[in-house]
């Protein structure tokens, strides 16, 4: 499964997530010009996928879960309850992955996302 070649997963530890949204942030992957096509509001809606309402930039999630929703935070939830994302008011990044998948219930991203916001 790891070296299987799926479109819409990644294989990545967290430091690589965070890495690859402080690349984002740097202006290394994107102009910062560029980074408000991601980092902002495109669509919102009903996710078709779990149901809940939810909004878009071009290709992430703006707010993360429905206790993250801050407007600033743009990343993307995986399944089992896994999670990156960044923060443009703070410059600061984030990704969790779990050992244990636990599908929907992200409250080790949130619990772990509160911690270093509130710390920072």
């Amino acid at each position: 499964m790891l070296t299987s070649d799926i479109p819409a997963g990644a294989t990545m530890t967290a430091r690589a997530a965070a890495r690859l949204y402080d690349a984002l942030l740097a202006g290394t992957l994107v102009s910062p010009a560029q980074l408000a096509e991601p980092s902002s509001p495109a669509v919102s809606g009903t996710d078709e996928v779990t149901g809940a309402p939810a909004v878009f930039g071009l290709g992430y999630t703006i707010g993360l879960t429905a206790a993250l929703s801050e407007p600033t935070l743009f990343g993307m939830a995986g399944s089992g309850g896994t999670a990156a994302f960044a923060d443009t008011a703070t410059g600061f990044c984030l990704g969790v992955m779990k050992n244990r998948a636990s599908m929907g219930d992200f409250t080790t991203v949130e619990r772990t996302a509160r911690i270093v916001l509130q710390a920072g």
